[in-house]
């Protein structure tokens, strides 16, 4: 158990911890959860109001600061108690706007409705889903060949970890 310093065993099974380093500055301080996915994925969501038929979402600073320019976005939206249809019009890192059908706005004006903006993390584009965790186990303590700054972080946060875990070992001993 000592080899995961970021995981812990829910009976047969090791579930990773989730580790976040934040390698931007952020103005105040964050508290991130994890979603578990197969991507590294960063999520912005809230509720907001056509004006007109349109809206703009101001997104948060914070998703645009942890999330890739190169994967693409992906906006959820869900009308709120009437069946209008809502789309997509323009959307970036920092901004989503949202448009209605033109007779939907003229059957049911306008309408409050939820959002979900979800992104890939900034360097996670590429991140393998499968891994075989037998040469993982194997190649463990192997020096990592050429890593992004964000996983040689990990690495080396790791590695303090496990440090320390053997220390914590020793001394009980």
């Amino acid at each position: 158990m000592g080899l995961f310093p970021f995981a812990i065993w829910v009976g047969p099974v090791m579930v990773p911890k989730t580790l976040f380093i934040l390698t931007r500055q952020i103005p105040q301080n964050s508290n991130y959860i994890a979603i578990e996915s197969g991507e590294a994925l960063t999520v912005a969501r809230g509720t907001a109001k056509t004006e007109n038929g349109k809206a703009e979402i101001e997104l948060p600073e914070h998703f645009s600061l942890v999330t890739s320019e190169n994967a693409p976005l992906t906006v959820l939206l869900t009308p709120e108690n009437v069946p209008v249809l809502l789309y997509t019009k323009n959307k970036s890192k920092t901004k989503v706007t949202v448009a209605m059908k033109k007779s939907d706005l003229f059957e049911f004006g306008d309408v409050q409705f939820a959002f979900q903006v979800t992104g890939v993390r900034d360097g996670f584009e590429d991140e393998e889903i499968m891994v075989d965790t037998d040469k993982m186990l194997k190649n463990e303590r192997e020096e990592p060949k050429e890593l992004n700054p964000v996983k040689k972080r990990i690495n080396d946060l790791a590695k303090k970890a496990r440090k320390i875990n053997e220390k914590e070992k020793k001394d009980k001993k």
